[in-house]
């Protein structure tokens, strides 16, 4: 029985990896360098890889980079795209069959929880939500199971009557290793990665059927 949506947030909610990957590529064009989209993918969303941009692009220019000065060039550029993101496709009506149907719903953000409450805010749709769990909560981010587990406990549901949203790589390792339905919907930059662990691949939410999740939660 379907009793729960869990959401990852930046990626599948806000297409936030877009608006940073541009505000790189730009600082990258500061010392004549560039920064393919191949690149940068390469890193994005797989276990136990830490992307450091910086680090990279010290790297490539072959000298030191003040960490400060760059970041105070490069985040008004983010920040400037950040706030004019607009919601997923299907976003807004799955949350709104979600609460039509009585299906709690919330979100397992490897994110500060800050950041996800200022976006949700922002798009009208914290209401939707009846639980948050974020990098603040936990010792383990994704790809540990640690903020399903978490998520779950406070919904009240057993992994066997929720599925997990998902976009990256991380995301489907952590809900799988949390013992969770997942369901894979790669947009923005990811948009045709194939997620072979993923229980469900989609091209966008609109596509999400939920009599047919509600029948395959019946047979687990």
């Amino acid at each position: 029985m379907l009793k729960a949506i869990i959401f990852d947030f930046d990626g599948v909610i806000l297409d936030t990896e877009s608006a940073r990957y541009i505000s790189w590529k730009e600082a990258f064009s500061w010392y004549g360098l560039e920064l393919p989209v191949e690149e940068w993918l390469q890193y994005l969303g797989i276990p136990g890889t830490i992307f450091d941009a910086h680090a990279i692009l010290e790297k490539k220019a072959g000298k030191k980079i003040d960490r400060d000065e760059l970041d105070s060039k490069r985040k008004p550029i983010f920040w400037e795209r950040n706030e004019k993101l607009e919601i997923n496709p299907g976003i807004v009506d799955c949350l709104q069959k979600a609460e039509k149907d009585g299906i709690k719903v919330g979100i397992a953000s490897s994110s500060r929880k800050q950041w996800v409450k200022d976006h949700l805010s922002r798009l009208k749709i914290s209401k939707y939500f009846q639980v948050l769990k974020n990098s603040d909560d936990v010792d383990n981010i994704k790809p540990a199971p640690d903020l399903y587990l978490k998520a779950m406990n406070e919904l009240g549901v057993k992994n066997s009557q929720a599925i997990a949203i998902e976009d990256s790589f991380t995301g489907v390792e952590a809900a799988k290793n949390a013992g969770l339905f997942c369901v894979f919907v790669p947009n923005g930059l990811n948009k045709g990665l194939q997620a072979k662990k993923a229980d469900l691949q989609l091209n966008s939410l609109a596509d999400l059927d939920f009599d047919q999740l509600k029948e395959i939660l019946l047979k687990k």
